[in-house]
């Protein structure tokens, strides 16, 4: 299946895609977390 993703999205696909797992892990590790809804 194919689908129409923005050039600038495929580049970083690309990037993204060849990245060492490391260097990935370094580069999220402060991302923002979506909250989950866990009871307390």
């Amino acid at each position: 299946a194919y689908a129409v993703i923005p050039w600038q999205m495929a580049w970083a696909a690309r990037l993204l895609k060849w990245l060492p797992i490391p260097v990935y892990d370094a580069a999220f590790e402060k991302a923002p977390r979506k909250p989950r809804g866990l009871p307390t």
